[in-house]
């Protein structure tokens, strides 16, 4: 931080660049485009790991997958993020 004193300004600009990214998959969410949703959830997931959202890309996509697979495949992943993140 003191090495860099753009260091927040640079940390809120990729914060703001998660929340977009997150609200673009929303969107294709409500437009039904479950199979680019869960793209890009897991490039979420992979991308920024350490991010509060992390919870919401897993909940999203396993949303995406029980549109696409069925109920199973929904409460897998849902079991699987509430393992993660009680």
């Amino acid at each position: 931080m003191l090495n860099n004193p753009n260091y927040l300004r640079e940390l809120e600009a990729e914060e703001t660049k998660v929340v977009r990214y997150y609200e673009e998959l929303y969107l294709k969410y409500q437009l039904e485009k479950y199979a680019e949703v869960i793209e890009g959830a897991e490039t979420g997931i992979h991308s920024y790991p350490d991010d509060p959202l992390l919870p919401k890309f897993k909940y999203i996509r396993a949303m995406a997958l029980g549109a696409l697979g069925g109920k199973e495949e929904m409460k897998v992943a849902l079991d699987s993020l509430i393992a993660q993140h009680p």
